[in-house]
């Protein structure tokens, strides 16, 4: 039998970009067909020699979320919103 390969993607969830592994020994046609049934959002293959893009492409686009987020609950605080978690708040 034939070993499985791992190939790693992009996942391009708009709030956290993240790497995904599909293994197969079926190649890559199959690993992206895997990966399109598997990701709701959007996701792109890299070869291993790019993986240094990849991680400054997830590191950017989480910089940027989380800064967007602490600007959000700063603005929800000062319109009177108390501040449960970074997801929830509620009007006091």
């Amino acid at each position: 039998p034939v070993a499985d390969k791992c190939y790693v993607f992009l996942v391009k969830n708009p709030a956290n970009y993240h790497f995904e592994q599909i293994w197969t020994n079926k190649g890559l046609e199959k690993a992206k067909e895997t990966a399109k049934l598997r990701f709701g959002f959007k996701h792109t293959y890299y070869d291993s020699k790019d993986y240094d893009k990849m991680e400054k492409l997830i590191l950017r686009h989480n910089r940027k979320v989380k800064k967007d987020t602490e600007k959000a609950l700063e603005v929800l605080k000062e319109n009177g919103f108390k501040v449960v978690s970074e997801s929830f708040a509620v009007l006091s």
